[in-house]
């Protein structure tokens, strides 16, 4: 990619985000943003680029892969937490493609306002050697990771395209992520692309029993009446005008030191629903503005998103400069997107 640009290097932010981005979508994870940083920085650090600039890039990149609805991991996540938490199967799809746009919109946003600010459009021209053609293995990879992202999109596309298909919903169904990706592992492993040994050490099993266990535990407050209880206390008690930007900040503040997906989305999402119910706000703003806040304080070197920045970061006093940048920024998006849902910004992504 750097190659085909020519060197011009005041593009490689907005390549870094592209790397970020294909890298998070083909299932990396927040992990990818470190993958990006350490091939970016260095690279970065030589055309003139300022270290914050190619971080936030990696993540905002990253950020944006990892939650589409389709192949990302987040994504996934999150619409499984709406269908289930939420008990909004039926509006799962919907409300995470809004997800998904809300969090395309505030990182190109973000990239770009860091790129005015670090001046990384004076970045100058550098030479590029041409880069080396794929190997066999890694054709093999490519294809097979292209293969299965089509089949998802497409079977996913065709259950909301004709939702009254019996057919179409029934390959929507099989062409779930789940499903199809857990094939091509299968197909990877037998191709022999890499070693299968290493790949199961790398599964986020703690993870995923965090994400389950928090999933059971908001359904047993669920049918104990307390989500329903908070709901009623808050549409009581503040104003509807102040709840959209009320809750951003609460799953804003809650992120700063703990995982979005793992701990603030079961615990908040439950609430979306009766709170709509009580007040007429559109549950799909509720959620947008739950998961803006907990990305744009992510942001912090105390939360996910800060720690995989500063972890691709391989200079040690470019680490400790920007952790206090990254502070700084964190809180600065924070209450800037309090206002911007203030305003109905969000509501735009409310599908």
């Amino acid at each position: 990619m750097l190659y085909l640009i020519n060197g011009r290097a005041a593009l490689i932010p907005w390549i870094i985000f592209l790397m970020g981005f294909v890298i998070g979508a083909l299932g990396a994870g927040m992990p990818g943003a470190t993958i990006v940083g350490i091939l970016a920085f260095p690279l970065a650090r030589a055309a003139g680029i300022p270290a914050l600039a190619s971080a936030m890039a990696a993540n905002a990149g990253t950020v944006v892969g990892i939650n589409n609805p389709w192949t990302g991991q987040s994504g996934i996540v999150i619409q499984n937490l709406i269908a289930n938490a939420g008990q909004m199967p039926e509006r799962a799809v919907r409300y995470s493609m809004g997800v998904f746009l809300s969090r395309l919109a505030m990182n190109i946003l973000i990239v770009f306002v860091i790129f005015i600010a670090t001046k990384s459009y004076k970045a100058k021209k550098m030479h590029v050697d041409r880069p080396k053609d794929f190997e066999p293995v890694q054709k093999k990879t490519f294809r097979l990771l292209i293969t299965c992202s089509a089949v998802i999109v497409v079977c996913v596309t065709l259950g909301m395209l004709f939702p009254e298909s019996e057919i179409c919903q029934t390959l929507s169904a099989i062409g779930q992520p789940q499903i199809v990706m857990t094939f091509g592992a299968i197909i990877a492993m037998l191709m022999k692309v890499g070693p299968a040994d290493k790949a199961v050490k790398a599964l986020p099993v703690n993870t995923v029993l965090m994400i389950s266990g928090f999933t059971m535990m908001m359904s047993v407050a669920q049918n104990a009446g307390l989500v329903d209880a908070l709901a009623h206390v808050m549409s009581g008690n503040i104003p509807d005008v102040l709840l959209k930007p009320m809750f951003l900040v609460v799953a804003g503040c809650m992120s700063f030191f703990c995982s979005g997906t793992g701990v603030v989305f079961p615990l908040l999402f439950p609430i979306a629903l009766p709170l709509s119910q009580a007040t007429g706000i559109n549950p799909g703003a509720i959620i947008v503005c739950m998961t803006a806040g907990s990305m744009l304080s992510s942001l912090s070197p105390f939360s996910t998103g800060g720690a995989m920045m500063l972890a691709g970061c391989p200079d040690q006093e470019a680490q400790d400069k920007m952790s206090n940048q990254l502070i700084a920024v964190a809180v600065t998006a924070l209450l800037s997107g309090a206002v911007l849902a203030f305003l109905g910004f969000f509501d735009l992504f409310a599908l």
